[in-house]
Protein backbone atom coordinates (compact mmCIF):
# COMPACT_ATOMS: atom_id res chain seq x y z
CA UNK A 1 0.00 0.00 0.00
CA UNK A 2 2.70 2.48 0.80
CA UNK A 3 4.55 1.68 -2.47
CA UNK A 4 1.54 2.23 -4.32
CA UNK A 5 0.57 5.64 -2.62
CA UNK A 6 4.21 6.78 -2.90
CA UNK A 7 4.42 5.79 -6.54
CA UNK A 8 1.54 7.56 -7.51
CA UNK A 9 -0.57 3.93 -8.20
CA UNK A 10 -3.88 5.37 -6.81
CA UNK A 11 -5.91 2.98 -8.66
CA UNK A 12 -3.86 0.15 -7.01
CA UNK A 13 -3.93 1.53 -3.59
CA UNK A 14 -8.04 1.13 -3.73
CA UNK A 15 -7.57 -2.42 -4.81
CA UNK A 16 -5.29 -2.89 -1.70
CA UNK A 17 -8.08 -0.44 0.34
CA UNK A 18 -10.87 -2.91 -0.47
CA UNK A 19 -8.67 -6.17 0.35
CA UNK A 20 -8.02 -4.49 3.67
CA UNK A 21 -11.67 -3.73 4.39
CA UNK A 22 -12.85 -7.29 3.14
CA UNK A 23 -9.86 -8.93 5.62
CA UNK A 24 -10.11 -5.95 7.93
CA UNK A 25 -6.56 -6.14 8.06
CA UNK A 26 -6.52 -2.79 10.44
CA UNK A 27 -9.18 -3.66 12.80
CA UNK A 28 -11.24 -1.29 11.40
CA UNK A 29 -13.12 -2.49 8.08
CA UNK A 30 -10.56 -0.58 5.92
CA UNK A 31 -11.51 2.56 7.20
CA UNK A 32 -7.61 3.49 8.22
CA UNK A 33 -6.72 2.32 4.86
CA UNK A 34 -9.37 4.14 3.23
CA UNK A 35 -8.46 7.01 5.49
CA UNK A 36 -5.03 6.99 4.18
CA UNK A 37 -5.87 6.81 0.65
CA UNK A 38 -7.91 10.19 1.28
CA UNK A 39 -5.08 11.46 2.76
CA UNK A 40 -2.83 10.63 -0.02
CA UNK A 41 -5.64 12.34 -2.36
CA UNK A 42 -5.56 15.72 -0.56
CA UNK A 43 -9.02 15.01 0.85
CA UNK A 44 -8.31 15.88 4.50
CA UNK A 45 -11.71 16.31 5.92
CA UNK A 46 -13.33 13.12 4.42
CA UNK A 47 -10.16 11.38 5.58
CA UNK A 48 -10.81 12.75 8.92
CA UNK A 49 -14.01 11.22 9.18
CA UNK A 50 -12.65 7.48 8.46
CA UNK A 51 -10.08 7.89 10.98
CA UNK A 52 -13.35 9.08 13.52
CA UNK A 53 -14.92 5.96 12.66
CA UNK A 54 -11.60 3.73 13.62
CA UNK A 55 -11.85 4.85 16.85
CA UNK A 56 -15.30 3.58 17.61
CA UNK A 57 -13.88 0.22 17.12
CA UNK A 58 -9.87 0.89 18.43
CA UNK A 59 -10.41 3.40 21.10
CA UNK A 60 -6.97 2.64 21.65
CA UNK A 61 -5.06 3.20 18.36
CA UNK A 62 -2.06 5.08 18.49
CA UNK A 63 -1.43 5.04 14.49
CA UNK A 64 -4.94 6.65 13.86
CA UNK A 65 -4.12 9.75 15.77
CA UNK A 66 -0.60 9.84 14.24
CA UNK A 67 -2.38 10.06 10.75
CA UNK A 68 -5.04 12.53 12.45
CA UNK A 69 -2.55 14.74 13.65
CA UNK A 70 -1.16 14.34 10.36
CA UNK A 71 -4.65 15.59 8.82
CA UNK A 72 -4.82 18.35 11.54
CA UNK A 73 -1.68 19.72 10.62
CA UNK A 74 -2.51 19.59 6.63
CA UNK A 75 -5.81 21.41 7.45
CA UNK A 76 -3.28 23.92 9.42
CA UNK A 77 -5.24 23.28 12.58
CA UNK A 78 -2.03 23.25 14.72
CA UNK A 79 -3.29 23.06 18.28
CA UNK A 80 -5.53 19.55 16.82
CA UNK A 81 -3.09 18.15 15.18
CA UNK A 82 -0.44 18.84 18.50
CA UNK A 83 -3.24 16.96 20.79
CA UNK A 84 -3.88 13.99 18.34
CA UNK A 85 0.32 13.89 18.19
CA UNK A 86 0.64 13.72 21.97
CA UNK A 87 -1.96 11.32 22.17
CA UNK A 88 -0.03 8.68 20.01
CA UNK A 89 3.02 9.40 21.81
CA UNK A 90 1.78 8.64 25.30
CA UNK A 91 0.29 5.76 23.54
CA UNK A 92 3.61 4.51 21.76
CA UNK A 93 6.12 6.47 22.59
CA UNK A 94 8.57 3.79 21.59
CA UNK A 95 7.48 3.77 17.68
CA UNK A 96 10.14 6.17 15.98
CA UNK A 97 7.65 7.49 13.24
CA UNK A 98 5.33 8.47 16.24
CA UNK A 99 8.17 9.67 18.12
CA UNK A 100 9.44 12.09 15.34
CA UNK A 101 5.94 13.13 14.39
CA UNK A 102 5.31 14.54 17.94
CA UNK A 103 8.93 16.29 17.76
CA UNK A 104 8.03 18.07 14.41
CA UNK A 105 4.98 18.97 15.47
CA UNK A 106 5.73 20.26 19.12
CA UNK A 107 9.08 22.46 16.78
CA UNK A 108 6.45 23.62 14.36
CA UNK A 109 4.16 24.93 16.87
CA UNK A 110 6.65 26.82 18.81
CA UNK A 111 8.27 28.28 15.46
CA UNK A 112 4.79 29.61 15.02
CA UNK A 113 4.55 30.79 18.66
CA UNK A 114 7.89 32.64 17.97
CA UNK A 115 8.90 34.95 20.97
CA UNK A 116 5.40 34.18 22.65
CA UNK A 117 6.52 30.86 23.07
CA UNK A 118 6.95 29.66 26.52
CA UNK A 119 9.97 27.63 28.72
CA UNK A 120 7.61 25.00 29.44
CA UNK A 121 6.96 24.59 25.75
CA UNK A 122 10.55 25.13 24.55
CA UNK A 123 11.74 21.85 27.35
CA UNK A 124 8.63 19.70 26.22
CA UNK A 125 9.99 19.87 22.77
CA UNK A 126 13.80 19.48 23.77
CA UNK A 127 12.55 16.21 25.73
CA UNK A 128 10.79 15.08 22.81
CA UNK A 129 13.68 15.53 20.27
CA UNK A 130 15.66 13.91 22.25
CA UNK A 131 13.36 10.79 22.36
CA UNK A 132 12.58 10.75 18.37
CA UNK A 133 16.84 10.95 18.36
CA UNK A 134 17.02 7.70 20.43
CA UNK A 135 13.97 5.89 18.83
CA UNK A 136 15.08 6.73 14.93
CA UNK A 137 19.38 5.94 15.67
CA UNK A 138 20.25 5.49 11.92
CA UNK A 139 17.94 8.18 11.06
CA UNK A 140 20.74 11.31 9.64
CA UNK A 141 18.34 13.48 8.46
CA UNK A 142 16.90 14.19 11.93
CA UNK A 143 20.11 13.92 13.39
CA UNK A 144 20.91 16.56 11.38
CA UNK A 145 18.18 18.89 12.47
CA UNK A 146 18.60 18.19 16.04
CA UNK A 147 22.08 19.46 15.67
CA UNK A 148 21.07 22.43 13.93
CA UNK A 149 18.00 22.94 16.63
CA UNK A 150 21.03 22.69 19.86
CA UNK A 151 23.45 24.54 17.98
CA UNK A 152 23.04 27.73 20.18
CA UNK A 153 22.82 25.90 23.35
CA UNK A 154 25.08 22.48 22.80
CA UNK A 155 27.61 23.95 20.16
CA UNK A 156 29.86 21.26 20.90
CA UNK A 157 27.24 18.82 21.15
CA UNK A 158 26.08 19.69 17.67
CA UNK A 159 29.30 19.65 15.86
CA UNK A 160 29.83 16.14 17.14
CA UNK A 161 26.89 14.95 16.03
CA UNK A 162 27.48 16.43 12.59
CA UNK A 163 30.88 14.95 12.61
CA UNK A 164 29.50 11.59 13.80
CA UNK A 165 27.00 11.74 10.89
CA UNK A 166 29.70 12.87 8.09
CA UNK A 167 31.98 9.48 9.37
CA UNK A 168 29.50 7.18 9.29
CA UNK A 169 27.98 8.63 6.06
CA UNK A 170 30.53 10.52 4.08
CA UNK A 171 29.05 12.80 1.40
CA UNK A 172 29.55 15.69 -0.19
CA UNK A 173 26.10 17.35 1.69
CA UNK A 174 27.16 16.28 4.95
CA UNK A 175 30.37 17.70 4.30
CA UNK A 176 29.01 21.15 3.52
CA UNK A 177 26.75 20.60 6.37
CA UNK A 178 29.34 20.44 9.24
CA UNK A 179 31.46 22.74 7.30
CA UNK A 180 28.16 25.24 7.64
CA UNK A 181 27.47 24.86 10.98
CA UNK A 182 31.27 25.26 12.31
CA UNK A 183 31.99 28.34 10.40
CA UNK A 184 28.00 30.31 11.71
CA UNK A 185 29.53 28.76 14.99
CA UNK A 186 32.70 30.49 14.98
CA UNK A 187 31.09 33.75 13.93
CA UNK A 188 28.97 33.53 17.18
CA UNK A 189 31.89 32.50 19.53
CA UNK A 190 32.22 34.85 21.87
CA UNK A 191 35.71 33.56 23.07
CA UNK A 192 37.92 34.96 19.74
CA UNK A 193 40.97 32.96 20.34
CA UNK A 194 41.00 29.12 20.77
CA UNK A 195 37.18 28.40 20.46
CA UNK A 196 37.09 30.49 16.68
CA UNK A 197 40.54 28.86 15.85
CA UNK A 198 38.50 25.10 16.72
CA UNK A 199 35.51 25.93 14.48
CA UNK A 200 37.40 26.91 11.64
CA UNK A 201 39.82 23.77 12.03
CA UNK A 202 36.75 21.43 11.77
CA UNK A 203 35.06 23.66 9.17
CA UNK A 204 37.82 23.91 6.51
CA UNK A 205 38.86 20.04 7.00
CA UNK A 206 35.18 20.03 6.26
CA UNK A 207 34.91 21.74 3.05
CA UNK A 208 38.78 20.47 1.98
CA UNK A 209 36.63 16.57 1.94
CA UNK A 210 33.77 18.35 -0.08
CA UNK A 211 36.40 19.78 -2.90
CA UNK A 212 38.16 16.11 -2.78
CA UNK A 213 35.37 14.41 -3.77
CA UNK A 214 33.25 17.08 -6.10
CA UNK A 215 36.37 19.47 -6.84
CA UNK A 216 33.99 20.71 -9.56
CA UNK A 217 30.53 20.98 -7.61
CA UNK A 218 29.30 25.03 -7.79
CA UNK A 219 28.21 24.42 -4.04
CA UNK A 220 31.46 23.35 -3.40
CA UNK A 221 33.27 26.23 -4.80
CA UNK A 222 31.25 28.92 -3.70
CA UNK A 223 30.92 27.89 -0.04
CA UNK A 224 34.50 26.81 -0.06
CA UNK A 225 35.95 30.26 -1.54
CA UNK A 226 33.33 32.46 0.95
CA UNK A 227 35.18 30.29 3.44
CA UNK A 228 38.28 31.56 1.92
CA UNK A 229 37.39 34.92 2.48
CA UNK A 230 35.84 35.13 5.43
CA UNK A 231 39.08 33.20 7.11
CA UNK A 232 41.17 36.32 5.03
CA UNK A 233 42.77 33.94 2.34
CA UNK A 234 41.44 35.85 -0.46
CA UNK A 235 44.31 34.64 -3.07
CA UNK A 236 43.15 31.21 -1.63
CA UNK A 237 39.93 31.88 -3.07
CA UNK A 238 40.72 32.97 -6.22
CA UNK A 239 43.01 30.15 -6.72
CA UNK A 240 40.58 28.20 -6.23
CA UNK A 241 38.21 29.73 -8.68
CA UNK A 242 40.50 30.27 -11.49
CA UNK A 243 38.83 29.30 -14.66
CA UNK A 244 35.29 28.89 -13.13
CA UNK A 245 34.43 33.23 -14.08
CA UNK A 246 30.50 31.80 -13.88
CA UNK A 247 31.77 31.91 -10.23
CA UNK A 248 34.34 34.52 -10.02
CA UNK A 249 32.19 37.08 -10.44
CA UNK A 250 30.10 36.45 -7.79
CA UNK A 251 33.18 36.36 -5.53
CA UNK A 252 34.42 39.52 -6.49
CA UNK A 253 30.88 40.77 -6.29
CA UNK A 254 30.76 39.49 -2.52
CA UNK A 255 34.35 40.91 -1.89
CA UNK A 256 33.18 44.46 -2.70
CA UNK A 257 35.29 44.02 -6.49
CA UNK A 258 33.17 45.69 -8.79
CA UNK A 259 35.77 46.56 -11.15
CA UNK A 260 37.29 42.70 -11.40
CA UNK A 261 33.50 41.87 -11.64
CA UNK A 262 32.57 43.72 -14.17
CA UNK A 263 35.99 42.66 -16.04
CA UNK A 264 34.85 39.00 -15.72
CA UNK A 265 31.32 40.10 -16.66
CA UNK A 266 32.11 41.78 -19.99
CA UNK A 267 34.17 38.70 -21.04
CA UNK A 268 31.30 36.78 -20.33
CA UNK A 269 29.08 38.54 -22.26
CA UNK A 270 31.25 38.84 -24.72
CA UNK A 271 31.46 35.43 -25.40
CA UNK A 272 27.65 34.58 -24.97
CA UNK A 273 25.24 37.64 -24.68
CA UNK A 274 22.66 35.83 -24.22
CA UNK A 275 23.30 34.19 -21.05
CA UNK A 276 20.55 35.10 -18.59
CA UNK A 277 22.97 35.07 -15.10
CA UNK A 278 25.86 37.26 -17.27
CA UNK A 279 23.17 39.87 -18.20
CA UNK A 280 21.64 40.18 -14.44
CA UNK A 281 25.51 40.17 -13.07
CA UNK A 282 26.00 43.16 -15.39
CA UNK A 283 22.83 44.50 -14.29
CA UNK A 284 24.18 44.33 -10.57
CA UNK A 285 27.28 45.81 -11.06
CA UNK A 286 25.89 49.14 -13.26
CA UNK A 287 23.30 48.99 -10.16
CA UNK A 288 26.27 48.99 -7.61
CA UNK A 289 27.97 51.72 -9.65
CA UNK A 290 24.89 53.79 -10.54
CA UNK A 291 25.60 53.67 -13.80
CA UNK A 292 22.76 54.83 -15.51
CA UNK A 293 23.81 53.86 -19.26
CA UNK A 294 24.61 50.72 -18.42
CA UNK A 295 21.20 49.91 -16.49
CA UNK A 296 19.42 51.09 -19.73
CA UNK A 297 21.37 48.31 -21.78
CA UNK A 298 21.78 45.62 -19.73
CA UNK A 299 17.96 45.59 -18.05
CA UNK A 300 16.94 45.60 -21.75
CA UNK A 301 19.37 43.10 -22.59
CA UNK A 302 17.73 40.99 -20.22
CA UNK A 303 14.21 41.30 -21.58
CA UNK A 304 14.89 40.49 -24.63
CA UNK A 305 16.31 37.34 -23.27
CA UNK A 306 13.36 36.61 -20.20
CA UNK A 307 10.66 38.91 -20.22
CA UNK A 308 9.67 37.47 -16.70
CA UNK A 309 7.09 39.34 -14.38
CA UNK A 310 10.58 39.27 -11.87
CA UNK A 311 12.65 40.25 -14.54
CA UNK A 312 10.71 43.41 -15.43
CA UNK A 313 10.23 44.03 -11.60
CA UNK A 314 14.60 44.07 -11.50
CA UNK A 315 14.27 46.33 -14.76
CA UNK A 316 11.92 49.05 -12.67
CA UNK A 317 13.93 48.49 -9.47
CA UNK A 318 16.98 48.90 -10.80
CA UNK A 319 15.20 52.52 -12.62
CA UNK A 320 13.98 53.90 -9.46
CA UNK A 321 17.61 52.93 -7.58
CA UNK A 322 19.32 55.24 -10.39
CA UNK A 323 16.56 58.12 -10.29
CA UNK A 324 15.42 57.23 -14.02
CA UNK A 325 11.72 57.74 -12.64
CA UNK A 326 9.90 58.61 -16.09
CA UNK A 327 11.42 55.68 -17.48
CA UNK A 328 10.38 53.54 -14.59
CA UNK A 329 6.63 55.48 -13.90
CA UNK A 330 6.10 53.99 -18.18
CA UNK A 331 7.79 50.71 -17.16
CA UNK A 332 5.69 50.34 -14.29
CA UNK A 333 2.79 51.31 -16.14
CA UNK A 334 2.29 48.63 -18.13
CA UNK A 335 3.51 45.83 -15.65
CA UNK A 336 0.52 46.91 -13.55
CA UNK A 337 -1.84 47.03 -16.68
CA UNK A 338 -1.22 43.31 -17.65
CA UNK A 339 -0.53 42.28 -14.13
CA UNK A 340 -3.19 43.98 -11.88
CA UNK A 341 -2.75 41.61 -8.78
CA UNK A 342 1.51 41.45 -8.64
CA UNK A 343 1.99 42.69 -5.16
CA UNK A 344 5.41 44.13 -5.79
CA UNK A 345 3.50 46.48 -8.53
CA UNK A 346 2.00 48.13 -5.55
CA UNK A 347 5.15 48.69 -3.53
CA UNK A 348 7.13 49.90 -6.81
CA UNK A 349 3.81 52.31 -7.57
CA UNK A 350 4.72 53.92 -3.92
CA UNK A 351 8.21 53.79 -3.91
CA UNK A 352 7.69 55.72 -7.32
CA UNK A 353 5.26 58.38 -5.88
CA UNK A 354 8.05 58.95 -2.97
Amino acid sequence: FDMAVSGGDMKEAEKLTDVARKNNLDLCDGEFFKARLLFAQKDYQKAIERVNNCFVKRPVFSQGYLLRSQLNMALEKSTDAVEDAKKAYQLNPMDGLIARNYAFILYDRNRKLGSAVSAEQITETRAALDNALRTNPTDLSLSNFYAEYISDTEPKRAIAICQQIQKVAPSVDNSLKLASLAMRLAEKSNVQSQMDTYYIAIAQDAYAKAYAAAPTDGRVLTDYSEFFRATGKVDEAQKLLAGNDALLWRFYVRSGKIDDAQQVLTKLYEANPQDVNTVKGLVLVSRTKKDQAGILKYTAELLKIDKSIDNQVIQIETYLEAGLTDDAQKKLASVRERYPDEPRAVFLQTWLLA
